[in-house]
């Protein structure tokens, strides 16, 4: 009998952006030849994100994580998943990839103009010290 691997990906991305761009469909390939479920979330009207449908998405599609739930997440996806592992109440998780996060208006990003970056931000409970407890190992890549 075959054992199946209990690792969970959900790989969430930012703003104006899909599932279907950047890295997102080569990481879930590459995850799920090595047998390991991986998910591309597709964040609602990524144009004009709303933070509250946001969670319920995540909500949704994640349940509750676990020490084999591992979340990625890009750009604006950052704060999102650092808001929702920090309201989960999960005691452990997997890991947490963050890439390109910020939290804050980004000058010369034309990108987001007309988005309220800060007001989104803003809703966001992040707790350093519950997502610590929940993934104690900590690796921290920057491109300069």
């Amino acid at each position: 009998m075959t054992q199946r691997n209990p690792w969970r990906v959900f790989i969430i991305h930012g703003f104006d952006a899909s599932p279907e761009e950047h890295w997102f469909p080569w990481l879930e390939s590459q995850l799920q030849e090595r047998g390991i479920q991986a998910t591309r979330l597709r964040m609602p009207d990524s144009s004009h994100p709303d933070f509250d449908r946001w969670q319920a998405t995540m909500r949704e599609a994640i349940g509750q994580p676990d020490e084999h739930t591992i979340l990625v997440a890009h750009s604006l996806g950052t704060i999102s998943v650092l808001h929702f592992a920090s309201q989960s109440g999960a005691k452990r998780l997997g890991g947490i990839v963050l890439v390109s996060g910020f939290a804050g208006r980004i000058p010369g990003l034309s990108t987001l103009d007309g988005f309220d970056v800060d007001a989104y931000a803003d809703r966001a409970k992040i707790d350093a010290a519950t997502i610590h407890a929940m993934s104690p190992v900590l690796h921290h890549v920057i491109s300069t």
